[in-house]
């Protein structure tokens, strides 16, 4: 095998520094390659940088930004398909030129799309889905396989009432097991020249159990063990460790972005009657739920999404509100605004959040704002939001109006850890021409593609925006190649509203919605 590449999904660089005597595979491979922090995507969400990953794209040139992007609409908020993924994934390009694949458990892969392999789609795949294996007739072999996010609703007490943690943990050491040697068994089948799995599981682990960190530890220890059998079973010529994003504990403090753009003047709120019904109906709604936490338990989902998220919209006046934020995107400027009156609108927005602070500690609410020209680029340029951000590890952004800026976080209980802020991930590389026992910088997801494809020696898409990580190589190694840019099949897909709704309860119940 030409390149083994391995997902550590949500493998933080900073606790991989304290596991790393406990994981002497891994260790060997950061011994003998080179290694470091890989910057995440903003926000650090699974749905968005594993496409990024794939195609070595910014989210302007795939069409994807946590929702897909179909139209410049904050009510329209769909999750994304591979059909939606509107550049070529890099077992595509692969596939192209003749290299045999093998994809198995990668985010946003449901429905799997022809490869010239094998692809089993993961995160995202629908729970009731049959067709979630190319080729089609690979499906019968896998009896034993199960897709990761099961494990989240099998307890039926998700996602507000108390969760059988101890029940969960089982079931996903399980599920990776099997994942491993269905792995193992594909491979011996199919020789594949590339191939790659991620471990959804740790990320799932680390929602569940971050404040418990020896049974983190001990997840890791169990991937190290996987870890060892790959690359004895395979002895691939090149292995690649990756993650998406890092980890940090929960936060425990919501801060109300539409508050605060009201506040400065920015947004204005619907002062109809249906308008301050919708918000008196939510405020009244957080602040029993803040006396009396049982009462989470009692309401439906359908009327807490309806009165948290749907009804938010409704509470904003359009005709006079300049800028406006959703919970994951980011802030959008009125339409209506353009030229340099918008460019200075964004700028002062931005110059505002940098500079904001929890008036009860002090603290700088935002550790990231970006205004949209400084990172993206592309077809799908004009439907992303004007700005956006990675809050302090403390805040979790709220979209509601609220009477308070920052109030206290009530939602999924049962989550200890999450990663919307959490930008550093890792990533390991080993093979002929790799440094040995070297730290490099300034890696971003959007890399690992076009470095991929440098060790595989295919030429490189001039439109990545992801560059070759040429320090990480000796200088006598070869130069990358390049081509002219690829394209992705075009073919319209959704999911239907029943898979949508399952999927949305998956999402809750790991704490992103």
């Amino acid at each position: 095998m030409k390149v083994l590449v391995i997902g550590l999904d949500g493998a933080p660089y900073h606790l991989l520094a304290k596991v790393r005597e406990k994981m002497p595979t891994l260790a060997n491979l950061m011994d003998n390659g080179s290694y470091g922090i890989l910057t995440s995507t903003i926000p650090a969400l699974s749905l968005l940088a594993w496409p990024v990953f794939y195609t070595g794209k910014n989210p302007g040139k795939i069409g994807v930004y946590v929702t897909r992007l179909v139209r410049d609409s904050v009510e329209e908020v769909k999750l994304p398909t591979s059909h939606d993924v509107k550049a070529p994934a890099i077992w595509e390009i692969l596939s192209d030129r003749k290299k045999k694949v093998g994809v198995v458990n990668i985010p946003v892969t449901y429905p799997p799309k022809p490869v010239n392999g094998f692809l089993i789609s993961g995160f995202l795949t629908p729970p009731s889905s049959d067709d979630f294996v190319y080729p089609p007739e690979l499906k019968s072999d896998l009896h034993e396989y199960t897709i990761d996010l099961d494990v989240l609703t099998e307890d039926k007490k998700l996602p507000e009432r108390d969760v059988d943690k101890s029940l969960l943990l089982q079931k996903q050491y399980d599920i990776t097991q099997k994942r491993a040697a269905t792995c193992l068994r594909l491979i011996r089948d199919h020789r594949p020249d590339f191939f790659i799995v991620n471990f959804k599981g740790l990320d799932n682990m680390q929602h569940l159990f971050w404040h418990k960190q020896d049974v983190i530890v001990k997840f890791y220890e169990k991937l190290d063990v996987l870890l060892t059998q790959f690359i004895d079973t395979i002895k691939p010529e090149n292995t690649v460790i990756m993650s998406d994003h890092g980890f940090e504990a929960r936060s425990t403090k919501y801060f109300h972005i539409n508050t605060y753009l009201e506040r400065e003047g920015f947004l204005c709120r619907n002062k109809s009657l249906k308008g301050r019904l919708s918000i008196l109906t939510y405020t009244v709604g957080v602040k029993l739920v803040e006396i009396f936490p049982f009462i989470r338990n009692l309401v439906p989902e359908k009327a807490k999404s309806t009165v948290g998220i749907k009804q938010m919209t409704s509470r904003i006046d359009w005709s006079k509100t300049i800028a406006y934020a959703d919970f994951h995107r980011g802030i959008f400027i009125n339409k209506e605004i353009t030229g340099k009156e918008r460019d200075r609108v964004a700028r002062a927005i931005v110059e505002k959040m940098v500079a904001c602070e929890d008036p009860h500690t002090g603290k700088k609410v935002f550790k990231t704002v970006k205004r949209k020209e400084e990172i993206f680029s592309g077809p799908y340029f004009d439907l992303l939001p004007d700005i956006v951000w990675l809050p302090d590890a403390d805040y979790r952004i709220n979209a509601n109006l609220f009477p308070k800026l920052i109030s206290p976080r009530l939602d999924a209980p049962h989550i200890t850890g999450e990663h919307m802020a959490a930008a550093d991930g890792i990533f390991i590389l080993t093979g002929p021409g790799v440094v040995r026992n070297t730290y490099i910088e300034g890696a971003h997801i959007s890399d690992l593609a076009p470095t991929i494809l440098h060790m595989m020696d295919v030429p490189i898409p001039s439109d990545m925006d992801g560059k070759v990580l040429r320090r990480a190589f000796e200088s006598s190694f070869r130069e990358p190649r390049y081509t002219e840019a690829g394209t992705a099949e075009e073919k319209d897909f959704a999911f239907t509203q029943k898979e949508e709704k399952k999927l949305e309860e998956r999402l809750k119940g790991l704490g992103y919605l």
